[in-house]
């Protein structure tokens, strides 16, 4: 029984942080991608395509992960460490 308190407790908590997101988001998805980064500049266009690239990769990461497929000798692995690399900021 204490396990199916635990489970419903985590779907909630995923549930109460997707709603959280989606809040975050609105401002960003309320209007088509080129009208949104129109309003960044050239570097803060570059830095949230890069986000948003390693963010796709990482939802598909999970889906893989929550099928049961491995995701590490997948080749979104790959993409992951490459776009982690990409979009690190600099030190200089």
């Amino acid at each position: 029984m204490s396990s199916n308190i635990d489970l419903k407790d985590a779907i909630k908590e995923v549930s109460d942080n997707v709603d959280q997101l989606n809040q975050f988001l609105k401002p960003l998805t309320a209007a088509p991608l080129p009208e949104t980064l129109s309003k960044f500049s050239p570097e803060e266009r570059a830095q949230l395509q890069v986000i948003l690239a390693y963010s796709i990769n990482t939802l598909y990461w999970t889906y893989l992960k929550i099928n049961g497929i491995p995701p590490t000798s997948h080749p979104v692995m790959k993409e992951l460490v490459s776009w982690y690399y990409f979009g690190r900021p600099s030190n200089g």
